[in-house]
């Protein structure tokens, strides 16, 4: 006969009142006190039942036991378990990349494994070509987390192989709407800035404002272009934003025109609206230098820019036409924005 029972029970409830006993192999049996061998939580009186003992608490948290092979305190005390040991392998290695556990077991603390130290890479330095912008080496906190850095655009130079370029030798090394002058990138279209005040050049016929020398090929109708000539060579001073005005009769029919270097160049083909007045630019070279940009108006006049070839160089380059007279675009792959008439 089982204590307060005269038949074999089923379920603890069926046991005498008190809440000291428990059913186990159809017997009435008395709980365990804390620190007694126990199998499940209703076999101790302290209601739990942890590591095969009976503890004072669930002791269910990460890193938490109640034995003392575990914890170094007594059997039936829910403690930390050991700094270093992981008796239940809940401290494995999760990896550098996610400054959790590092696999060298538990921290001493109830609650926490042995985290990655603030010294450990999380995530490397590298540049994200598609958003030109680079990310330093990101490393953990200590504390489990990943101290992410925030990214630096490249512009106006493109990624390299982890980290943003910082010089260039091509075009392709800077990011597009810019172009290479010498090693540095600079915006599309910018030119080096002109002097405020200088002694104005010879070469400049149409005299200087300060900052743009302006070389005068105008004339009369039907006479021969002031600048027109296969063996004249217009050749815009340094120093100075150039504008060769070639809106003449035959101006600057058949000659060559170079572009000062570093600086804005501006050739006027087109006809301003004097009849008789043609082939302004008809059969000219109009070359760019290798950093200013470029800029040729051809006007309305179907002959302005017949046979026209513009070079194009690394800083921006375009032609604007009305009429049917299109001036060809050489050299276009090299331009950081090149502009061909439509």
């Amino acid at each position: 006969m089982q204590p307060g029972k005269c038949a074999p029970c089923t379920a603890d409830d069926e046991c005498a009142a008190g809440g000291d006993l428990y059913c186990t192999m159809s017997a009435c049996k008395t709980k365990h006190p804390i620190a007694a061998a126990c199998g499940a939580d209703n076999e101790c009186s302290s209601g739990n039942c942890a590591d095969g003992v009976c503890c004072d608490t669930a002791c269910g948290e990460v890193c938490a036991a109640c034995t003392m092979a575990k914890t170094g305190e007594a059997d039936g005390t829910c403690a930390a378990v050991t700094m270093g040991m992981d008796p239940d392998a809940e401290c494995m290695d999760a990896g550098a990349a996610t400054c959790d556990a590092n696999g060298m077991g538990c921290s001493g603390s109830v609650g926490s494994c042995v985290l990655y130290s603030n010294a450990t890479s999380c995530a490397p330095a590298g540049c994200d070509k598609v958003k030109n912008e680079q990310s330093l080496e990101s490393l953990c906190d200590g504390n489990g987390t990943c101290a992410a850095v925030l990214p630096t655009k490249c512009d106006p130079y493109v990624c390299g192989t982890t980290t943003c370029k910082t010089s260039c030798a091509v075009k392709a090394d800077c990011k597009s709407g810019n172009y290479c002058d010498g090693m540095a990138c600079k915006t599309c279209g910018t030119n080096k800035p002109a002097p405020g005040s200088m002694m104005c050049p010879a070469a400049c016929t149409g005299g200087c404002n300060g900052t743009t020398c302006t070389i005068d090929c105008t004339g009369p109708a039907n006479g021969k272009g002031k600048c027109e000539g296969n063996n004249v060579t217009i050749n815009c001073p340094a120093g100075y934003d150039c504008f060769v005005d070639c809106s003449g009769d035959d101006g600057c029919q058949d000659a060559t025109i170079n572009c000062p270097a570093e600086h804005k160049c501006t050739v006027n083909c087109a006809n301003p609206n004097v009849p008789g007045y043609q082939d302004q630019c008809k059969g000219a070279d109009i070359n760019a230098s290798q950093t200013g940009s470029l800029s040729v108006t051809c006007g309305t006049d179907n002959e302005a820019c017949s046979g026209t070839a513009i070079a194009c160089k690394a800083n921006e380059c375009k032609a604007s036409c009305a009429g049917n007279s299109k001036p060809t675009l050489n050299g276009q792959a090299n331009s950081c924005a090149a502009t061909p008439c439509p």
